[in-house]
């Protein structure tokens, strides 16, 4: 009798084991996603970035609802949009957990990584690695100072322009005539050009 019990429970156990190994081999493996949300905060080395140019960009990242430890490392991968060009890959640092779950740290870009072309905004998508196993996302947007607008006076004040024709004005003293709200009717004034009444 126990030899047939060993048996039937030798032979369920392979038959449980063919049945995980079939499952891994057929189901894809599913991404590890971080849990909450990051988002991130870039800031140029120059402020905002102005037209043509290629300053390091320092990101800052905030990943609330974190579950695991602490990862020992990451790598960030940022692709520009908008009117900022270029991509980029760089490792995390200052990497820290607060008691709340709260998981914060900083990836630099070094200068040149990024062109900003002068129009629209400039943005930057991440796409984050934890060691840990997990992935994450995000955006964010760059200052940009657009080209100065060239009204070809050499940055002096515009001079107004001359209203060519005829001055027409109301004389000083001249009756102006009224209406009352609600009621309808037609109004002349008084109007001369230069010294004549017309």
């Amino acid at each position: 009798m126990k030899k047939v019990l060993t048996k039937r429970a030798a032979a369920l156990l392979a038959a449980f084991g063919m049945m995980i190994w079939i499952a891994a081999s057929v189901m894809p493996a599913m991404p590890v996603m971080a849990a909450g949300t990051l988002s991130a905060e870039a800031t140029a080395s120059t402020g905002s970035i102005e037209s043509g140019s290629s300053p390091a960009i320092q990101v800052n990242f905030t990943q609330n609802d974190w579950t695991s430890p602490a990862p020992a490392g990451l790598s960030v991968t940022a692709t520009g949009n908008g009117g900022l060009s270029g991509s980029a890959t760089a490792a995390g640092s200052s990497i820290s957990l607060s008691d709340e779950g709260v998981l914060t740290y900083s990836v630099s870009f070094r200068a040149g990584a990024f062109t900003y072309n002068g129009t629209n905004n400039a943005g930057l998508s991440f796409d984050v690695t934890y060691s840990t196993g997990e992935t994450a996302s995000a955006v964010a947007t760059v200052a940009t100072t657009k080209d100065p607008v060239d009204d070809d006076t050499g940055g002096d004040t515009p001079t107004p322009p001359v209203i060519a024709g005829n001055i027409f004005s109301i004389g000083e003293n001249a009756r102006v005539p009224s209406i009352d709200a609600g009621k309808g009717a037609v109004i002349s004034y008084p109007v001369t050009s230069g010294s004549k009444r017309i």
